[in-house]
């Protein structure tokens, strides 16, 4: 699947928890451990800041990865 594909999937996936919410996307690597090439492009769907350097755009993804770990727990441990 081409990644504007891709990008579209989960901006889908993402776009009902809000601007704020929970980004299920963040949880996705590229093989490098780094953020999928397309990050900018989900940020940018969602309404999101997304003209970042790869070092901002990492540290944004391991932010929200958190997130959902934590927002998933506690729904887990209720």
């Amino acid at each position: 699947m081409p990644e504007r594909e891709r990008a579209a999937v989960l901006v889908a996936v993402d776009r009902p928890s809000g601007p704020h919410g929970v980004m299920l996307s963040s949880l996705l690597i590229s093989a490098n451990r780094t953020p999928v090439p397309y990050f900018a492009d989900i940020l940018r769907g969602l309404g999101r800041p997304y003209d970042l350097r790869p070092i901002e755009l990492g540290r944004l993804r391991k932010v929200e990865q958190a997130r959902a770990f934590a927002a998933y727990q506690e729904g887990a441990e209720g």
